[in-house]
Formats: structure tokens, C-alpha cells, sequence
């Protein structure tokens, strides 16, 4: 079945946690209550979890966001949040990562595979191996990507939208590198 995107609004006050598909911690840190509306595509698991009894996605880099009302926050690949009142919000995402993009790569066996490609921050020492023990350790397996490519950009339109359809060729090429 095709993905979609479909809004999600949940009610959240101080203490909760929302948890996204094990790739990203949003909690709630600071203001009144408050609505979020996360657009996320239909496969995306949101769980809402309590901060003091429950750790799931600790293990993550935190940033501290403060966001003015009728803002958005757009977590780049994964989904983009309403929100309308101030809040100060804690979210965690994984080190070394500043960007990724996944993108199905052509294969004779199986007609396209998983490639995740990633744009490290800077000085970062994030391995292919890192990467895939990460995604073991956080989702069902059939979505791990088989291949993990570090990149310097993605390829853009002039819009600034990023290309996925040649992310697939990147890969193939980053691929016939490696064999050689």
C-alpha cells in the first residue's frame, strides 16, 4: 500500500513524551498545554510515553528547541509539527547525523533495495556499521537500510527539493566504487 501523509494532533502537557517510529524523542519541557499536529506518513508509529517511568530513545543527541506560536518544526524526511503556543521542547535524533535521505536502489533480485544515505556533521566518526546496529536496534528489519552511503549533499532542484529518484543512481555508482 502507498504511503500518505495524514495529520496527527495529540494534547500534550509537561512530563509527556512523544516517541516516533524510534527515531526521534520529542518531550515536552516548558509552557502551557499545547497542541501538536504532526503530518507523518501512514507507516510512522507515533507512542505517547511518560518521561518518568519510561527512557525508550534517551540513548539519543538532544537539542533544545524553543518554538514561538503557529510555528512549525520540520524534522527533514520524517514529518513536520503544528504547533500553537510557545514551547520549549527537548528532541532527540541520533549523533553524528546531520541529514538522511533513504532511497530505494535498483536491484536485479529483489527490483529495488534499502539505501540510506547520510550527510555526517562535521567531525563526526558515524560508520556504515554504526548505522545499521542503530536501525537493528530501533526498527523491524525489513526496513534496515543494506546499504548506508555518507554523501556531501543531496542532489537538489532548483526549488531546493531534494531529488530522490537519482539518489537511487548515486547509489548504484557509490556501489560499482566499492566493488572496484
Amino acid at each position: 500500500p502507498k504511503s500518505e501523509i495524514r495529520p496527527i494532533t495529540y494534547q500534550i502537557n509537561q512530563g509527556t513524551t512523544l516517541l516516533i517510529d524510534n527515531y526521534l524523542r520529542i518531550e515536552y519541557v516548558k509552557g502551557e498545554k499545547n497542541s501538536f499536529t504532526f503530518y507523518v506518513s501512514n507507516d510512522i508509529i507515533i507512542d505517547r510515553i511518560n518521561t518518568i517511568t519510561n527512557t525508550r530513545g534517551k540513548d539519543l543527541k538532544m537539542t533544545i528547541l524553543n518554538v514561538n506560536p503557529n510555528e512549525d518544526v520540520i524534522v527533514n524526511g520524517l514529518c513536520f509539527i503544528k504547533i500553537t503556543k510557545q514551547a520549549t521542547l527537548k528532541i532527540y535524533t541520533i549523533d553524528g547525523v546531520q541529514d538522511v535521505q533513504v532511497a530505494g536502489i535498483p536491484d536485479e533480485k529483489y527490483g529495488e533495495i534499502v539505501g540510506a544515505f547520510i550527510i555526517k556533521e562535521e567531525g563526526s566518526d558515524l560508520t556504515e556499521e554504526d548505522v545499521r546496529d542503530y536501525a537493528i536496534s530501533k526498527i523491524a528489519r525489513y526496513k534496515v537500510p543494506k546499504h548506508v552511503f555518507f554523501v556531501d549533499e543531496f542532489p537538489l532542484t532548483t526549488s531546493g527539493k531534494i531529488q530522490k529518484y537519482k539518489l537511487g543512481d548515486i547509489g548504484l555508482e557509490l556501489l560499482k566504487k566499492r566493488e572496484n
